[in-house]
């Protein structure tokens, strides 16, 4: 079985350096790797040059259009049997793929599926130094069904996640947040059937606060419409969505977001650490 892995990434040379070694260290080989350039102004293409010695390193470049874009234009040109994601600030274990490959050669009925992950969350001053980390121990999430990932019960990031290559399912380039949530239920409502898991925490996922403006740059108001829109998109289509959960979600963000505004609340970085630690 071949995957391919597209990256998404703007203006992240300074640690998609990272996520690049990450996938030359897998143990499992027959890969393939499609960086998507969404515009980058910085050392992008340069770094990407350099691991393209190894002819299993693909680069693309597009005019920026967000990550779901990007990710399409990977889809494009991808030639795997299974395609495979990863954020540019993330990193793989090297068992990844291995492990992958295992699950879903012993399960071929399966279209679509996740894995476990390790979550930090990181905190940065205005000079860019760390000055907080928060981990939390190894997912050792067991037995999920698809029902846990449609209603949030077991949250997903774009990296980890695996879909058939045949899906005939896009990511939607109108959503720019909870894009990866939107993706799984899309290729849900065609393949009701077709979700694995996997039972192995296969990657780190890093959330980064107060850095160079890159990332984790959603406030409660983005939050508040994100899951309003979800569930106005997919509630009904295949699934009934439950509505605590997001509409539940999109009033409470909205009130953090006027709270916020009042002055009564922390901006949503403090919030997320706040609640984090608690």
């Amino acid at each position: 079985m071949k995957f391919s892995i597209i990256i998404p990434t703007f203006n992240r040379c300074h640690i998609l350096w990272k996520a690049l070694l990450s996938v030359k260290s897998q143990a499992y080989s027959d890969f393939e790797v499609i960086v998507i350039d969404d515009g980058s102004t910085d050392m992008t293409k340069s770094l990407v040059k350099e691991f393209e010695v190894d002819s299993r390193f693909k680069y693309f470049y597009k005019k920026n259009g967000g990550a779901s874009s990007a990710r399409n234009l990977g889809l494009e040109h991808s030639t795997g049997d299974m395609i495979t994601y990863l954020d540019s600030d993330e990193e793989l274990y090297s068992n990844y793929l291995e492990i992958a490959n295992h699950f879903f050669s012993k399960n071929e009925d399966k279209i679509f599926g996740t894995s476990n992950f390790n979550f930090v969350l990181e905190k940065y001053d205005e000079n860019f130094n760390k000055t907080e980390r928060i981990n939390f121990s190894s997912s050792q999430k067991m037995n999920v069904k698809f029902e846990d990932i449609l209603n949030w019960k077991v949250k997903t990031c774009g990296t980890g996640i695996f879909h058939k290559a045949n899906i005939d399912v896009s990511w939607d380039e109108s959503i720019t947040l909870l894009e990866d949530l939107d993706f799984l239920i899309s290729i849900g409502e065609k393949y009701p059937n077709g979700f694995l898991h996997i039972s192995y925490a296969l990657f780190e996922y890093r959330q980064r606060y107060m850095t160079d403006g890159q990332c984790s740059l959603a406030n409660y108001e983005d939050f508040s419409n994100a899951f309003k829109g979800i569930y106005d998109k997919h509630n009904g289509v295949k699934f009934n969505l439950e509505k605590e959960v997001y509409l539940g979600r999109y009033d409470k963000y909205a009130k953090l977001a006027q709270q916020f505004s009042d002055r009564e609340v922390p901006a949503m970085n403090e919030y997320i650490f706040d609640q984090a630690k608690k």
